[in-house]
């Protein structure tokens, strides 16, 4: 029975993985081929039915639309709700068209030498202080293969980033798609949306043979730089590394160093009094430490607070039981590499790194795995 379970376990995963590879494979062959003309992108605009966050006038638009990418700038002027972009790219770029301003936001799309029809709803919406913004929303963009891609494997993240072989969904998919198509700048942009959450996606190694598989060429300079300062502080903070020594004042100014870390497993967590989602997790990180703090375990906060005393504060009104430290300058931050928090390490009993920004879920089991 045991092994009936396996094999069908196999071919499962094998399922999931060979319908993957053929909805890369349908990307790629069934979206619109690049002219040797260059682009046209064909606008048409709808009057917006309902609104949700803003009051908004029932109205139609007939002002310009403004494309941007690079050092370029078009406008096109809307007729009868539709508007029509013509020009002729080196490569496939990311570029992004608001209405006249005042504009409400910006949209972002993939723009590459094909016939691009893009459709969506104009709002005329009313700001908290009376005035009128412009806003375009996009319902659909067809035509563009590196647009397909991206909303492609946006739906592939959110569906499927729960599961437990994830990681090598990802580097399977990501892996086809650089061989199918390497010049593409949206691999680029996937790639480093995933660095900047590297510590929560990859390790150094698996981000090191996906970006390695780069055409650099095609990639823009911010979506490269990203990917880059992923992996310094992958490299940097690896699985069995120690962190860089430190002394940092508790909130009885007492100078506390590195060596707090040693005899004891230790989640080291990083905070800050303005940190909504730092702050909404403390209660179940005390009860978390109050059920293995006898077990060698222990939890030393760091906040990168710019005021001491919002630092004091919010210590005092969280109660935090366990040591805590403050990193004014976020000199170890930086150092670190960390870009954003909530963020946390756990160490083992020699100060080592065994998980990188883990969930209380991940820490117990690798608590209980390592006792």
């Amino acid at each position: 029975m045991r092994n009936l379970e396996k094999s069908l376990l196999f071919f499962a995963m094998r399922r999931t993985k060979l319908l993957l590879l053929a909805i890369v494979t349908f990307i790629f062959s069934c979206s619109e081929k690049e002219t040797d003309t260059g682009y046209t992108i064909t606008g048409i605009i709808d009057e917006a039915g309902t609104g949700f966050f803003f009051n908004y006038q029932n109205t139609s638009f007939s002002g310009y639309i403004f494309l941007h990418y690079e050092n370029f700038k078009d406008s096109a002027k809307v007729i009868d709700n539709k508007f029509v972009f013509k020009g002729k790219l080196d490569q496939p770029t990311q570029a992004w068209m608001n209405p006249k301003p005042p504009a409400y936001d910006s949209h972002y799309i993939f723009l590459e030498n094909s016939n691009i029809t893009i459709k969506g709803k104009y709002y005329p919406l009313e700001g908290e202080d009376g005035s009128i913004y412009n806003h375009l929303e996009v319902d659909t963009i067809m035509g563009s293969k590196s647009e397909d891609l991206m909303y492609g494997f946006n739906r592939f993240r959110k569906q499927n980033r729960k599961k437990d072989d994830y990681i090598t969904m990802y580097m399977d998919s990501m892996k086809s798609m650089m061989r199918n198509n390497p010049t593409s700048p949206t691999l680029g942009r996937l790639l480093s949306d995933d660095a900047i959450r590297s510590k929560k996606i990859f390790n150094y190694k698996q981000l090191l043979e996906l970006y390695e598989m780069l055409d650099t060429t095609y990639q823009s300079k911010s979506d490269l730089g990203v990917i880059e300062k992923g992996l310094a502080a992958l490299k940097m903070n690896a699985i069995g590394d120690k962190l860089p020594a430190f002394e940092l004042p508790d909130i009885n100014d007492i100078p506390t160093n590195s060596s707090i870390f040693n005899g004891k497993k230790t989640l080291v967590d990083w905070w800050a009094s303005w940190c909504k989602p730092c702050r909404k997790k403390h209660p179940k990180l005390k009860e978390f430490y109050a059920k293995y703090k006898d077990k060698g375990f222990q939890i030393v906060s760091i906040s990168i607070d710019k005021d001491k005393d919002d630092w004091l504060k919010a210590s005092q009104k969280d109660g935090l039981p366990w040591k805590n430290l403050l990193d004014k300058e976020s000199i170890l931050k930086k150092e670190l590499g960390i870009s954003a928090i909530p963020f946390n390490y756990l160490l083992n009993e020699q100060g080592e790194i065994i998980l990188v920004n883990g969930t209380l879920e991940a820490i117990e089991n690798k608590l209980q795995d390592t006792k």
